[in-house]
């Protein structure tokens, strides 16, 4: 192992072949100091925890994993005995979304207030928002409590119904729908709230999961695209600090990266103890292209 000392780096590129999409040859470029490569590594490491490894990725990920398992009961080539086994898998699926909904709150609040402190904007930010959504949408409410009903009574029964018809163009169209049933849930858990206990009442019978499961992640993105503009200033800062390790050369297929050398030493395949460190320009521009979505949801309002 290299003493830190003993490494010089250099900001260059690795060139791919355009017929194989391998690379094929590198340019060592010029040299940057470490801490160009420690602050660039520091940006990243922001985006990548704010946007790809954040705990809203997370819950978009089980989202759509469950929406995948109920699309498939739509599918009118799933054959009927496999049904029992998507029941299962939906029930699944939905005990990891709440798991998901927990974590997004639980750790985005965490994270939050460890980097910026509890008085913060951003943390403020995303509390306030979350109450919001509790506030002024159902779906959100009955979801958040739903987490307390799965942990203490198990996966919540859903009633389920399979329709088939033919087309006019003699095509099978499969109509499917799953629902909860409100006065199992009232019967079965009884910490569900006064609101949230009212509105099941109201309710008295069968309401259908997807609009719900919808409406959840609606309000779950309103909250985490409010807290990204909060952070607009930090956001942009570090997309543009990774930008300018950017130096390829105009015209050619190209990945920008630091390559870390025994200082005085070039790079001799086989030879020479050499590592490489991409600029991360992929996270970079993510993170522009989800900002401004999140100004347009929430109108530059945060």
């Amino acid at each position: 192992m290299n003493r830190p000392e003993a490494i010089e780096w250099h900001l260059g590129h690795m060139a791919r072949d355009a017929s194989t999409g391998k690379h094929s040859e590198w340019s060592v470029g010029a040299p940057v100091s470490a801490d160009v490569v420690q602050e660039h590594q520091r940006h990243a490491n922001f985006l990548i925890a704010l946007f790809s490894e954040s705990p809203y990725s997370g819950l978009e990920k089980r989202y759509l994993e469950l929406k995948t398992v109920l699309t498939s009961l739509q599918n009118p080539h799933t054959k009927n005995g496999t049904l029992p086994y998507l029941g299962n898998e939906i029930r699944t699926r939905l005990d990891d979304l709440l798991s998901a909904l927990r974590a997004f709150d639980d750790r985005t609040s965490h994270d939050l207030k460890k980097s910026f402190g509890e008085n913060s904007e951003p943390f403020r930010t995303f509390k306030e928002a979350l109450s919001h959504e509790y506030d002024n949408e159902f779906a959100y409410r009955f979801m958040f409590k739903l987490r307390n009903y799965s942990q203490h009574c198990g996966q919540p029964e859903m009633a389920g119904q399979v329709r088939s018809s033919r087309a006019a163009d003699g095509t099978t169209v499969r109509l499917a729908s799953l629902a909860f049933d409100s006065r199992e849930l009232l019967r079965r858990f009884n910490k569900w709230g006064t609101q949230v206990k009212e509105e099941l009442k109201e309710i008295d019978g069968r309401f259908e999961v997807e609009p719900i499961v919808d409406r959840l992640m609606f309000s779950c993105g309103q909250a985490y695209s409010k807290m990204l503009v909060s952070q607009e200033s930090a956001i942009r800062s570090a997309s543009a600090f990774i930008r300018t390790c950017d130096r390829r050369p105009d015209g050619i297929d190209a990945l920008p990266c630091f390559f870390g050398l025994e200082r005085g030493q070039g790079i001799k395949s086989g030879t020479t103890d050499w590592s490489v460190k991409f600029v991360l320009l992929e996270i970079a521009n993510h993170a522009e292209v989800t900002l401004n979505s999140a100004k347009a949801v929430t109108g530059g309002n945060c």
